[in-house]
């Protein structure tokens, strides 16, 4: 009875939380709801106030005249509740249509109430015309609409801003208040990067903070930016970190432009932690709520050396060497690469499952923090190796370091044949360096007695040819007068230029018999009865629907990467699956039939060859004067064979043309054609050959990059006999 009584009253309870979240909605406490209005729009701030601009910026889309966040931080007394707001103002004047099209519409989160965790919503927005009226946007005319990220449903609301018009201003802030229980009473919030600069001009703008009872503040400004300064405000007896900045340009998003690394930027984190879990955890603290700006070398020692004393072998990797009498295994260089062969294979066995059940987080590739777990391994076996730890090139240099999950880790292994673990993915393998890491400073960690401290070193950079994809192209021109060809792509792809393709275009399915050979299993499902038959239904969807998937992602990619309208992709084979060191490549074939590249000139037809030349960069006339040094992913190289058959009673003129070349230290571009028989044969080279250039070095990559898009208009004349 008593059993009934609490299912009954849990089931009530649920009912209860489940229908008053639906009565909840943005500013839906009114005395709430207008005490932030009055902070925001009766503030004082005489920055929200402005309505003009400067005469510099009047050909922009639109200038932001002020911005200003907030974000707060604090444990509420005597519970073990934490506190998080987020407060956001803008004010910004619209200059063109572009502009009112970005802020016709505006997306707000919606109140969300859960277990333990209530996120309250106030949001307001006003326009203001030339004339000074000031029009009030009623958020109650927003529309509910719900979708799901990353497995998560969610739901926001869609505001509507009508009648916008050059000239005006809008006015809007959106404030978020989270009230939530930690798990535990060592809560790390998520981390914060804010850029100074915005692809609109700032007129002025301020980022504010505060933090109280036992929270901590990690706090790094860089490139240039201001520093924060203590502001005490008397009337709620807080006290704030307050950066004020002005008169930032505009900065469109660029090609191979990392921000942080270049604009004035700001990172911070904050931590909550009883005083005795903030002893027992290792970490970059300070003092409790006083930003702290470095962080030491030795705070980085405690931090690996607490990480990896609480790291375990893989209990399924120890498992399967020792089963498979491979701890047995004299040579250290054999063993190493063998053992992570083994961590991979057991670390996404049995992913069917998830792979049918469409949980696509599965195969995402493991936090590097898994390679401790290797690193476990090779200390147990003896196996020289260090443990490689930075921030990621993107982010920022190594002396920059102020949050401990911005660091990245990385292996390598001192045996006779030294060779780099990046991170453990199913369709990763060893040997490559993350190119998140090339060319940076990195510590390097040995465990004791070879180590117990930490020392500088630089990762190398892979050369262009590490990262190379070859393409072979036989093309058929299957119908002249309908503009239609048929083309048979080759391609094969190694290094980190083979990760995208291998995503694309493997699953479990694709390399299963190669793993089943290799590490003699079966992938029979487990469980009940009912529950094997429900995944052998799943298992028959997913194969029914595999081959149209894989040629629609293909088909996809291809119309993203040629100047030319993609009918159909079929007839896909991986040759290759690249996963193993003795075929180290990735290599698949494929049909495809396209149109846009024939035109018929009388009897004659002009042929656009240099289409089939695909992914070439096309600068727009704003890129190719550049302030900011280059960035890009990794070194690397493209080669291309084009052949089309030149059907009967025809021959080809401008062969010559095709030929052209624009080769210095950046990189380069190359190409050759020439008649054989019935073909046109063409081969060409691209390659970049470093991952980073300053920006003096631009003018010499346009030449080449410039060199390769123009090949890509090229033609041929295909003339009747």
């Amino acid at each position: 009875m008593r059993t009934k009584f609490f299912n009954l009253f849990t089931l009530s309870l649920i009912l209860f939380i489940s229908s008053t979240s639906l009565l909840f909605a943005v500013n839906d406490n009114p005395k709430r709801s207008e005490k932030i209005r009055e902070s925001f729009w009766n503030s004082g701030d005489k920055n929200f106030d402005a309505t003009e601009i400067p005469a510099k910026w009047k050909d922009e889309s639109a200038v932001i005249i002020a911005k200003s966040s907030l974000l707060s931080y604090k444990k509420d007394v005597w519970l073990n509740t934490l506190n998080y707001d987020n407060y956001s103002h803008y004010r910004i004047k619209l200059l063109d249509k572009k502009a009112i099209e970005e802020y016709s519409q505006f997306s707000i989160p919606d109140n969300k109430i859960e277990y333990l965790n209530t996120t309250h919503v106030y949001a307001g927005f006003k326009v203001i015309k030339p004339s000074g009226e000031e029009i009030i946007i009623p958020v109650s005319n927003a529309v509910l609409e719900k979708g799901n990220l990353d497995h998560e449903k969610f739901k926001t609301l869609k505001l509507a801003i009508p009648n916008l018009e050059v000239g005006d201003i809008i006015d809007y802030y959106i404030a978020e208040e989270l009230n939530f229980t930690p798990w535990s009473r060592y809560y790390i919030f998520d981390p914060v990067i804010f850029k100074l600069n915005s692809r609109h001009p700032i007129m002025k703008q301020k980022i504010s903070f505060n933090v109280m009872r036992r929270c901590f503040i990690n706090l790094k400004t860089l490139n240039g930016a201001p520093k924060f300064k203590e502001v005490n405000d008397e009337a709620d007896d807080k006290t704030y970190y307050t950066l004020e900045d002005e008169n930032r340009e505009s900065i469109e998003d660029l090609r191979w432009f990392y921000p942080y690394r270049q604009i004035p930027s700001i990172k911070f984190k904050v931590l909550y932690a009883e005083k005795s879990e903030a002893r027992s955890f290792p970490g970059f603290k300070g003092e409790y709520e006083k930003p702290k700006y470095e962080v030491s070398k030795d705070e980085v020692l405690e931090l690996i050396e607490y990480l990896y004393d609480e790291t375990e072998i893989s209990s399924s990797l120890w498992s399967y060497m020792k089963r498979n009498k491979l701890n047995k295994e004299k040579n250290l260089d054999k063993l190493a690469r063998d053992a992570y062969n083994a961590f991979r294979h057991t670390s996404y066995k049995g992913s069917q499952v998830y792979l049918i059940t469409d949980d696509n987080d599965y195969f995402e590739s493991k936090s590097s923090r898994v390679l401790l777990n290797l690193s476990k391994y090779y200390s147990r076996m003896k196996i020289p190796h260090e443990i490689l730890i930075g921030i990621p090139r993107h982010i920022s240099d190594l002396k920059d370091l102020i949050l401990e999950n911005e660091l990245i880790y990385m292996l390598k292994v001192n045996t006779k044949n030294p060779f780099y673990i990046s991170e453990l993915g199913i369709n990763q393998s060893y040997g490559s360096i993350n190119p998140s890491l090339q060319g940076a400073t990195v510590y390097s960690w040995q465990q004791a007695p070879a180590g117990k401290e930490l020392k500088k070193i630089t990762i190398p950079i892979d050369l262009a040819e590490a990262n190379n994809t070859t393409s072979t192209v036989n093309i058929e021109l299957k119908d002249m007068n309908e503009d239609l060809v048929e083309f048979e792509l080759k391609r094969s792809a190694k290094g980190e230029s083979k990760i995208y393709y291998q995503d694309l275009l493997m699953d479990y399915y694709t390399y299963n018999q190669e793993e089943q050979k290799r590490y003699n299993y079966t992938d029979a499902f487990n469980g009940k009865k009912d529950e094997i038959a429900r995944l052998e239904q799943l298992k028959k969807k997913y194969l029914e629907g595999r081959t149209e998937k894989f040629n629609e992602a293909l088909k996809n990619s291809m119309a993203s990467d040629y100047d030319m309208s993609i009918e159909k992709v079929d007839d896909i084979n991986i040759m290759k699956t690249g996963r193993y060191e003795e075929n180290p490549e990735f290599v698949y074939t494929c049909k495809v039939e396209a149109k846009g590249t024939i035109k018929k000139v009388g009897p004659n037809y002009l042929i656009d060859i240099g289409k089939f030349l695909d992914m070439q960069v096309k600068l727009t006339d704003e890129e190719r004067t550049r302030k900011y040094d280059i960035h890009m992913p990794y070194a690397r190289s493209f080669e291309y064979t084009i052949k089309l058959h030149i059907p009967q009673g025809y021959t080809v003129e401008g062969v010559e043309d095709l030929n052209t070349e624009a080769i210095n230290d950046t990189g380069g571009f190359s190409a050759s054609a020439k008649l054989e028989g019935d073909q046109l044969i063409i081969h060409s080279k691209k390659y970049y050959n470093h991952n980073f250039e300053k920006v003096e070095k631009w003018p010499d990559m346009v030449k080449f990059l410039d060199e390769s898009y123009n090949f890509t208009q090229k033609k041929v004349l295909l003339k009747k006999q």
